[in-house]
Formats: C-alpha cells, sequence, structure tokens
C-alpha cells in the first residue's frame, strides 16, 4: 500500500509537469546535502529508556530536477525532481542506508530580473530507505527463544521470560518509506541565454512507516543467538536541506517585461 501511494504522488508531479510544459521549462541535474534528527517508535520495549529512540542524520545525494519557470516574468513555477543518495543515521550506532525520493515544489517569485529570480514556496514530497546496522552493545530486557532456552537451560518453557542485562544485537534488516511536508526556497542565476545555476535550501518533516528486522546476542561474546524479531517502525523527524542544480532551459523560458 506505501509503495503504491509513492508511486501515486510521483505520477501524478510527472502529469502535472507534462501539463505544465505548454509555458516553458528547464531541465537539468542538482546534487544535495541535508541534516536533522528523528524519532524511532517501534513496537517492541526491550531497550533501556530513551536510549535509542532518537537519532542525528545526515543525508547526500543527486538527481534529475525540472522546473516550468526558471527565467521569465511570470509569478509561478513547478519544480519537480527525483532524485537518490546515501543516509546516515547516528542512533547509538551509525545505520548505513541508501534513499529515494522525490519532490514536487509550488514556487511563487518574490523577485523577478533578467538574470535573477528568487521564488518560495510549500513543498509535498516521497522517500523510501533501506539498509542495516551492524553489531552493537545496548542495555535493556530481550524474550528467550524457545532455541536459546535449550541451549542455555537444558529445557525449553512455553512461557516467555524477560531477561535482562547487557546484550549485543544486529538489524539484519530497516526499510521505511512516506511523506515529507515542508517550505523552500530559492534564487536561480540566469547566467547565459539558455542557461541556469539554481541554488535551493528548504525545511521538510518526514512521516515513516517501516519495519527492521533485528537479532539479538549473548554479551560479552556474541556466541548465541538469544531471539530475533521483526519490529514496525513509526519514524518522525525535521531535515534541512540544501542543493546546487545545472539547468537548460527552453528558448522560450526567458524574460520579458510585461
Amino acid at each position: 500500500m506505501l509503495k503504491k501511494f509513492l508511486l501515486s504522488i510521483a505520477c501524478g508531479g510527472l502529469l502535472l509537469f507534462i501539463a505544465s510544459t505548454a509555458m516553458a521549462f528547464g531541465i537539468g541535474a542538482y546534487a544535495t546535502v541535508g541534516g536533522g534528527g528523528s524519532t524511532f517508535n517501534t513496537t517492541k520495549t526491550d531497550y533501556a529508556p530513551n536510549i535509542t529512540s532518537t537519532s542525528s542524520d545526515l543525508t547526500a545525494g543527486a538527481g534529475l530536477i525540472f522546473d516550468t519557470n526558471l527565467a521569465s516574468n511570470s509569478i509561478f513555477n513547478y519544480r519537480f525532481k527525483i532524485g537518490g543518495g546515501k543516509y546516515w543515521i547516528d542512533r547509538e550506532k551509525e545505520i548505513d542506508m541508501a534513499r529515494m525520493h522525490l519532490s514536487n515544489i509550488f514556487g511563487f517569485g518574490l523577485i523577478r530580473t533578467k538574470h535573477v529570480r528568487w521564488w518560495m514556496g510549500p513543498q509535498l514530497g516521497a522517500a523510501y530507505a533501506w539498509g542495516k546496522r551492524g553489531e552493537r552493545t545496548y542495555f535493556g530486557i530481550t524474550k528467550e527463544s524457545y532455541t536459546y532456552q535449550i541451549l542455555a537451560y537444558g529445557i525449553s518453557s512455553i512461557f516467555d521470560f524477560n531477561l535482562p542485562g547487557p546484550f549485543k544485537d544486529k538489524i539484519r534488516k530497516i526499510n521505511y518509506g512516506g511523506i515529507n511536508m515542508g517550505l523552500s526556497t530559492g534564487v536561480n542565476f540566469n547566467i547565459a541565454q539558455n542557461f541556469t545555476i539554481s541554488l535551493e535550501s528548504g525545511f521538510k518533516y518526514n512521516l515513516n512507516w517501516g519495519k527492521q528486522y533485528r537479532k539479538t546476542y549473548t554479551w560479552p561474546i556474541g556466541l548465541y543467538e538469544i531471539n530475533s524479531f521483526k519490529e514496525k517502525l513509526f519514524v518522525h523527524g525535521w531535515e534541512l536541506y540544501g542543493e546546487v542544480a545545472f539547468m537548460f532551459r527552453l528558448s522560450s523560458d526567458n524574460y520579458k517585461r510585461r
């Protein structure tokens, strides 16, 4: 269901872009860097309180960019971006992820001259991220699997026991996706007849849903697997970003005094 929703946002943005190309448009590539913070809510509560619920995030990537109005004297511009990159999440131990993202930005020209256009407007986007995290030590509780009970005690019980103490764990797989909303602003420098350099920055708030597949092990040496979990995730948080884009624009996308 989530993948269908993300696909619908991408198709909707593409249709809007195609419908608006009767005006004029520019096409090119962009590079982006950003950072922020996230909160992770899981269906399991075996972590010690307030240890792994928050993270510091960094991202870097690149992609394709389309804009319906880079240089003309019209007020409105629609900008569509699709790309991908790396996503580093510092949540006690770094989670190494990749991320695909797309953005729909609805801009309004605040300053419109022959060589410079400053615009601002809301954005609506979507993203999907996936990755894994290596072994780390944590404090909390974990449920013993039946297999571990036999290895540790020589007998298995039908009851779930919460084993307290330090443990080792790994996130073998983590993936989540969702939507984001925010505000963007940018300046287009029309340095040649058909060429534009665009600087953009913005703020967005991300709402994501997904899963992580985690295994817990004995400490200090992770010789025995204690249990494995398939946990649902709700990940939300803020992000600031900056971008630079290089675009070629059609001859019709030029400044004309009214």
